[in-house]
C-alpha cells in the first residue's frame, strides 16, 4: 500500500511538471507535497525552496519556515556533495528571515552558524558573505549591536578583497541598521551616502535574499539620519523616495518598515494630528494582517506619536499594546 501511494504522487508529480512546465514556481506548493509523498527528494529540496521564496514574498512565515524545515530534511536523505552542501547553506540562510518574520530570533542564529561552518568548509566566499550578512541583521534586530557591527566590517573586509561591489554595499547598509538603533547619524550617513547611486538605481528594486527591498530601509535609515542632524526637508523627501519604492513592491514587509521609518522620522521633526491619523490606520491594519512582531514595532511608534500629539495617557495605553 504504501510503495503505491508512492507510486501515485510520483506519476501526480511528473503529471503536473509537464502540465505547469510554464508555471512551476507557482505551483511549487502543490509540486512539493507529491515529491515528499513519493520520497523524489531531490526534487522535493528544488520546490520547497521555491514555494519558500513565494511564502517569504508575501509574508507568510511561518508557512516558509515548514517549508525549510521539510526541505532540510529531504535533504539530509540525498547523498552529501559540494553541490548539497551548497543547498544546505541557501536553505540555511532562507531560514532567517522566516523564523525572524515570527519572532525567532534566537533559532536563527544557530541555522546561520551552521551555515557559516558548511560555507567556510564548502570554500564559498559568496555564500560565506551571505551568511555573515544574515548574521549582522540577526544580531542587530536581536539587540547585539557590537557583535552585528563586528560582522558588518568582516563582510565588509572579505567583499572588498573579492573586489565585490553589491557586498560592501550591503556591508554598510547593515552597519547602519545597528547604528541607527544607537541613533549615531553622522555615523549612519558615512556609511550610505557613497552608495546612493546603486540603491536608488539598479539595486532599487532587489530584496537580495532578505526579508524586505534593500532600498527601502536605504532610504528609511538615511531619512531617519538625516532627520536627526536637523536636514528634515531632505528627511522628507527621502521618505517620500522610500514610499514609492514600497508602493511599487507591493511587499507587506516594505509596507510596515516603511511605516516605521516614517514614523521615526516625524517623530523627530514634530508629528501632526492628519499623520497620527494615518499612522494609527496602518496600524490597525497590521494588525490584523501582519505578524505580531510587526505589529509591535508599527505600534510603538504610534504610541511615540500620540505622546507628540496627545500626551501621555493614550501614549501608555498604546504603548502597553505594544509590549503586551
Amino acid at each position: 500500500m504504501a510503495e503505491e501511494r508512492k507510486r501515485i504522487h510520483f506519476e501526480a508529480l511528473q503529471l503536473m511538471e509537464r502540465l505547469y512546465q510554464d508555471q512551476l514556481d507557482q505551483n511549487a506548493e502543490k509540486l512539493a507535497d507529491h515529491a515528499l509523498k513519493a520520497e523524489e527528494w531531490s526534487a522535493a529540496v528544488k520546490y520547497l525552496v521555491s514555494a519558500t521564496d513565494r511564502a517569504l514574498d508575501h509574508a507568510a512565515y511561518p508557512k516558509a519556515t515548514r517549508f525549510l524545515e521539510h526541505a532540510a530534511g529531504a535533504l539530509g536523505r540525498l547523498e552529501r556533495t559540494p553541490e548539497r552542501i551548497a543547498q544546505a547553506i541557501d536553505i540555511r540562510t532562507r531560514m532567517r528571515p522566516a523564523l525572524e518574520g515570527t519572532g525567532q530570533y534566537a533559532q536563527s542564529l544557530s541555522w546561520l552558524d551552521e551555515a557559516e561552518t558548511l560555507a567556510t568548509e564548502l570554500g564559498d566566499t559568496d555564500r560565506l558573505e551571505q551568511v555573515i550578512l544574515h548574521k549582522s541583521y540577526a544580531n542587530s534586530t536581536h539587540g547585539r549591536l557590537d557583535t552585528a557591527l563586528d560582522d558588518a566590517d568582516r563582510l565588509r573586509r572579505i567583499a572588498t578583497e573579492a573586489g565585490d561591489v553589491r557586498y560592501a554595499a550591503e556591508a554598510d547598509l547593515a552597519a547602519a541598521q545597528a547604528l541607527v538603533f544607537r541613533h549615531v547619524a553622522d555615523q549612519v550617513l558615512e556609511r550610505l551616502e557613497p552608495h546612493e547611486a546603486g540603491f536608488t538605481g539598479d539595486w532599487r528594486m532587489e530584496r537580495f535574499g532578505l526579508l524586505g527591498t534593500r532600498s527601502v530601509f536605504f532610504l528609511g535609515y538615511m531619512a531617519i539620519s538625516s532627520s536627526l542632524t536637523g536636514a528634515f526637508t531632505r528627511a522628507h523627501s527621502l521618505i517620500e523616495a522610500m514610499n514609492a519604492v514600497v508602493h511599487e513592491s507591493g511587499r507587506p514587509i516594505d509596507r510596515y518598515a516603511g511605516a516605521y521609518h516614517e514614523a521615526s522620522v516625524h517623530i523627530v521633526s514634530g508629528p501632526n494630528v492628519e499623520y497620527e491619523a494615518r499612522l494609527a490606520a496602518l496600524s490597525e491594519e497590521c494588525r490584523v494582517l501582519a505578524p505580531s512582531t510587526f505589529y509591535c514595532v508599527v505600534m510603538s511608534r504610534l504610541g511615540n506619536v500620540l505622546l507628540l500629539c496627545r500626551g501621555p495617557e493614550e501614549a501608555c495605553e498604546t504603548l502597553e499594546d505594544a509590549i503586551s
